[in-house]
């Protein structure tokens, strides 16, 4: 009997021990901005602190500096997100219904939509690179962190979330 409880006790003791372990975990899919993102453009985890942001090593004042830039596009913007949210779930909705001219004509209202919002991203981009020293512009430029598409490589495309290239692009040392 006593070996009986000498183990239970001993598989209590490491069951504890692995959600302890576990729960010290960060979440799953990096930090990231830890909210939803820049809005238009940008996705989720493509904040100044991760994703490819992560390889130009921001320091703290650039960090604040760039993500105030970022809370004042968002909340500029936060009426063209909940309208863009809202063309796409048309699109989402004249698919699966299986109606292609609706689907086509949300498409193109979609695209005209973007296009009206791009110079206000640009514009939002250029902000930010002034806040980079020459050395982070050169790796942002070689890693094609800023452009239409958004803040960094990650698009619907091939790659999806993580990139063109099929993944986080490496950290310059």
């Amino acid at each position: 009997m006593r070996r009986f409880y000498g183990h239970t006790i001993l598989a209590v003791g490491m069951v504890v021990g692995l959600v302890a372990v576990a729960a010290a975990q960060p979440p799953a899919g990096g930090a990231g901005m830890r909210g939803r993102g820049m809005g238009p453009g940008m996705r989720q985890g493509m904040g100044p602190g991760g994703g490819p942001m992560a390889a130009l090593k921001l320091t703290a004042v650039q960090r604040d500096a760039i993500q105030k830039l970022q809370e004042q596009h968002r909340a500029a913007n936060e009426g063209k997100a909940d309208q863009m949210r809202g063309l796409r779930e048309g699109l989402r909705a004249a698919i699966f219904a299986g109606d292609e001219q609706a689907a086509m004509a949300k498409a193109h209202e979609i695209a005209a939509f973007e296009a009206d919002l791009l110079p206000s991203r640009v514009a939002l981009q250029i902000e930010i690179v002034k806040q980079l020293t020459p050395d982070q512009k050169k790796i942002a430029m070689e890693l094609g962190l800023f452009g239409p598409e958004g803040m960094g490589p990650a698009t619907m495309g091939p790659g999806g979330i993580r990139g063109r290239r099929g993944g986080q692009p490496p950290i310059k040392k």
